[in-house]
C-alpha cells in the first residue's frame, strides 16, 4: 500500500515539474527579406533581441532573400534587419512553443543623400601667356616615343594648324628660345620642352599660336654640373629582308647624344650639347639590263654633327641676359 501511494505522488510530481520545461521548449522562426517590388535581398543582416532578457540571435539571409532562427526559448523578441540601399525595419515578435507562421519582411527603398561642398575663389583674369588650350610636351615624354632619327618636330606638327601656317609654307614656323628658325636641328638632350599655341597672338611673332613650336632649351641656375649621355643603334642584323632584295642590306643606323650645364662662375652657367648621327641606309635597285636582270642594295651614307651652345649670365646691369650658339649642323662626307 505505501509503495502504491509513493508511486503516486513521485508521477504527480513529475507531471507538476514538467510543465514549466515544457513553457521552456525551443521555437523556430523563418521568413523572407524582399525589397518594395518583391525581389528578394540576399544578404541582409535580421536580429533577434529578447525584450526580456536581451540575448541577442543573429542570421542573414541568403540568395533567396530567406532567413532561419532555431532553438528559441520563449517569449517576445524585437526583430530588427538592415541591408544596403534599403530603410531599416523593426517589429516586435513572440515565440511560442510551436514554429511561427514564415514572415515576410518588406523593407522600402532608403533615400539618397549626397553633401556637395562648393567654395567661391576669385576669378583670375586670363592671360595669352598662360592659354589653356596650349600643348606642352616635355623632354621625357619625347624620349620616350618611338621617333624614327629623333625627328623632333613629328609629334609638335600634329598639333598645328594647316590655316595657321598661311600660304606659302608647309611648315610652321619654329622658335627656339624666343628666336624664330627655319629648322630644329639640335641634341634632344638640351631641349626642356616643346608648346603649340602658347601665347596664340603675341605680336613678336609672324603666326599665331597654331602655325607655330615653341622650343624651349634647358636653363638652370644651379651651382652644380649636370650632364647626359645617350645612344641608339639599329643594326641589319635584326632587320627582316627587304622583298625585292635578294639579301638583306648591311645597314646600320647609330645616333649619340651629350649635354654637359654647369656653373662658369657664381653668376655665369653654361650649357653645351652634341649630337652625331650615323646613318648607312639602302635601297633596293631592280632593273632590266641588256646582261639580264639586276638586283643590288645600294648604300647611301650620312655622317650629320649638330651643336649648341649657350651662355647665361646673371644679376647684369640689363637684368639676366643668355647667349645663344647654334644649332650649328656639320655634315661629312
Amino acid at each position: 500500500m505505501r509503495r502504491l501511494i509513493l508511486f503516486f505522488i513521485t508521477s504527480a510530481l513529475a507531471f507538476l515539474l514538467s510543465a514549466p520545461a515544457q513553457g521552456q521548449e525551443s521555437g523556430t522562426l523563418t521568413g523572407v527579406v524582399e525589397d518594395p517590388s518583391g525581389a528578394p535581398i540576399p544578404g541582409a543582416h535580421v536580429k533577434l533581441t529578447g525584450k526580456a532578457t536581451a540575448e541577442v540571435f543573429k542570421a542573414d539571409s541568403d540568395e533567396t532573400g530567406q532567413f532561419e532562427f532555431r532553438n528559441l526559448p520563449e517569449g517576445k523578441y524585437v526583430l530588427s534587419a538592415q541591408a544596403q540601399g534599403v530603410e531599416p525595419i523593426e517589429m516586435v515578435v513572440s515565440i511560442g512553443a510551436r514554429p511561427a507562421a514564415p514572415m515576410r519582411i518588406r523593407m522600402e527603398i532608403a533615400e539618397l543623400k549626397e553633401e556637395v561642398t562648393v567654395t567661391a575663389r576669385p576669378l583670375s583674369s586670363p592671360s595669352a601667356q598662360n592659354n589653356t588650350d596650349a600643348i606642352d610636351i616635355g623632354q621625357d615624354f619625347l624620349l620616350s616615343l618611338p621617333i624614327k632619327y629623333y625627328q623632333l618636330l613629328a609629334v609638335p606638327s600634329m598639333f598645328t594648324d594647316d590655316a595657321a601656317i598661311g600660304s606659302g609654307s608647309i611648315k610652321p614656323q619654329v622658335v627656339v628660345d624666343g628666336v624664330p628658325t627655319d629648322a630644329l636641328d639640335m641634341p634632344v638632350l638640351g631641349i626642356r620642352r616643346f608648346s603649340v599655341n602658347k601665347n596664340p597672338y603675341a605680336a613678336e611673332f609672324g603666326r599665331p599660336g597654331k602655325g607655330r613650336i615653341d622650343v624651349t632649351t634647358k636653363h638652370h641656375v644651379h651651382q652644380q654640373f649636370h650632364g647626359g649621355l645617350t645612344t641608339l643603334v639599329q643594326n641589319y642584323v635584326f632587320d627582316a629582308r627587304d622583298a625585292f632584295a635578294d639579301v638583306r642590306a648591311p645597314e646600320h643606323r647609330s645616333l649619340s647624344e651629350a649635354e654637359l650645364e654647369g656653373p662658369l662662375s657664381r653668376n655665369v652657367t653654361f650649357l653645351l650639347a652634341a649630337r652625331y648621327d650615323n646613318h648607312n641606309e639602302a635601297d633596293v635597285v631592280e632593273a632590266r639590263t641588256l646582261q639580264g636582270r639586276l638586283v643590288e642594295n645600294v648604300i647611301l651614307p650620312e655622317r650629320n654633327t649638330f651643336l649648341y651652345g649657350r651662355l647665361n649670365f646673371r644679376n647684369t646691369a640689363a637684368g639676366n641676359l643668355s647667349i645663344a650658339s647654334g644649332p650649328a649642323t656639320a655634315p661629312s662626307p
